[in-house]
């Protein structure tokens, strides 16, 4: 896996609730992020319901979706 990856991190933001960080920034649903899968970057939608207890996922295209482990490599794009 290349260098450039980082996970998603989790925090909490008082109120408001949690919301997840990468690369020490934070993520909205529909940001454009890349994920790293099967040797190659993957561009993708990520999508959550803000529920700390739900798995964030991750978006292909409308049909192709796949919840984000805790230990998915991920990046911005470039």
């Amino acid at each position: 896996m290349t260098d450039q990856a980082n996970r998603l991190e989790l925090r909490y933001e008082g109120p408001d609730g949690y919301r997840h960080y990468l690369d020490g920034s934070p993520v909205h649903a529909g940001d454009t992020l890349e994920l790293w899968k099967d040797g190659q970057w993957i561009l993708g939608r990520y999508e959550w319901t803000y529920r700390s207890e739900e798995a964030p996922a991750f978006y292909i295209n409308d049909d192709n979706g796949v919840f984000l482990t805790p230990d998915a490599a991920l990046r911005w794009p470039k």
